[in-house]
């Protein structure tokens, strides 16, 4: 149950922080913004199984999805994948060193870009909307990833004082 209102609670935080305009007003540079919700299931991700990190990813993907203007899906169907993958190496990763994190984020990214170019490929029409995207996507890569580890630290602070999880990865 602890679990559960964590998740409810943080996620709606991170959707607000993701599609809000009023974040967008004060956190953004040329227009973009971090992608916080990345960083918080990569994160969240060493402390759960699979099964629950993808679920956590799919459910966040179609709120994003839902409150944005991407193609629905696309989110869901790009944050699995990462999650997917990353849960297949995150044993051989130490999340506590910072570079392994921005390191992470970093792959997350140029993964993200990736489908966002091979659906705009795919659909001719909506790579016109994913153009500025693209073109703008350096700006974002940078940014996320020299938020992720004050955004770790934080999450880290709240799950520990929390005690969300009892059988964590790492402390």
């Amino acid at each position: 149950m602890k679990k559960f209102l964590f998740y409810i609670l943080s996620l709606s935080i991170i959707i607000f922080l993701q599609v809000s305009s009023i974040i967008h007003k004060y956190l953004s540079i040329n227009k973009i913004i971090p992608d916080f919700l990345l960083i918080y299931l990569i994160i969240i991700s060493f402390y759960t199984e699979t099964y629950e990190s993808l679920t956590v990813g799919f459910i966040s993907g179609l709120f994003i999805d839902f409150f944005s203007s991407t193609l629905f899906g696309f989110s869901s169907f790009t944050y699995v994948t990462i999650i997917f993958i990353f849960n297949k190496i995150k044993r051989f990763i130490n999340i506590e060193k910072i570079s392994f994190l921005m390191l992470i984020i970093l792959i997350s990214l140029i993964i993200k870009l990736f489908f966002i170019y091979f659906f705009g490929v795919l659909f001719k029409e909506i790579f016109i909307i994913y153009k500025n995207i693209l073109i703008n996507y350096i700006i974002n890569i940078f940014y996320t990833t020299f938020i992720s580890p004050f955004l770790y630290y934080i999450l880290n602070f709240i799950i520990n004082k929390l005690n969300v999880y009892k059988n964590q990865i790492f402390v």
